[in-house]
């Protein structure tokens, strides 16, 4: 990929800042300006994915609840989805204004939730056909099937959810704080953008990647093979 990219970059210099360039500008970078940025950005995906996660599993307790609401829970995913993530941050925008953290935390959540919610409509229904009997001769309440049997039973499928959950949320989140002003990755892009520093602008792009595959590999991956040693 670097070698792609030198090569790129001899072609096009005038739009493709050269790794090497790229590189020396990120070592004679402020660790305290960088360190501020991406907890902001994780902050606010985290946030939002928290969100998304607490509202994905009411969702599915309401559902099994008033059964008449899971087909209700199904459609309001679809209609999540379709909906683009530049109208959420364009909305949170308008609603909490450009100096909050707010519209970062409001795409987060709106990425996370219906990836979230599909995988747990799936995995639930599966899981109440396998234990019906069960919680029956149990005389299990909603709650307790929902804690004892459906939380347990659904980690597994939410885990590798979360993995793709967090990282669209991640990098959607960066759009919100681009149009924004309360910091974060996204205004750092957005700020090298605007002032045509295009060394700064590619760093933390680079930056950006750091900390994605950071996030994935290091973090959710692990706990994804942890779900799949669980299941087997």
């Amino acid at each position: 990929m670097v070698a792609i990219w030198k090569l790129a970059c001899q072609f096009a210099s005038y739009a493709i800042v050269c790794p090497e360039t790229v590189f020396y500008h990120l070592l004679n970078m402020d660790l305290t300006t960088i360190v501020h940025a991406m907890t902001i950005t994780l902050s606010n995906t985290f946030a939002g994915f928290v969100l998304a996660s607490i509202a994905a599993y009411t969702s599915i307790f309401i559902g099994i609840t008033h059964p008449i609401l899971w087909s209700f829970f199904a459609s309001l995913n679809v209609l999540v989805q379709s909906v683009s993530i530049l109208i959420w941050a364009l909305l949170g925008l308008a609603i909490f204004g450009v100096a909050s953290r707010l519209p970062a935390i409001l795409v987060a959540f709106a990425a996370s939730y219906p990836i979230l919610l599909s995988s747990l409509l799936t995995s639930v229904e599966r899981l109440r056909k396998r234990y019906w009997e069960l919680s029956k001769m149990l005389k299990l309440n909603k709650l307790q099937e929902l804690v004892y049997i459906l939380v347990p039973g659904s980690l597994p499928a939410y885990i590798s959810a979360a993995r793709s959950a967090f990282g669209v949320a991640l990098r959607v989140s960066v759009v919100a704080e681009a149009f924004g002003a309360s910091g974060g990755v996204g205004y750092m892009l957005m700020l090298s953008y605007s002032i045509g520093d295009l060394v700064d602008f590619y760093t933390w792009a680079l930056l950006l990647i750091m900390l994605m595959l950071f996030v994935d590999r290091v973090l959710f991956y692990q706990l994804e093979r942890l779900a799949m040693r669980w299941v087997g």
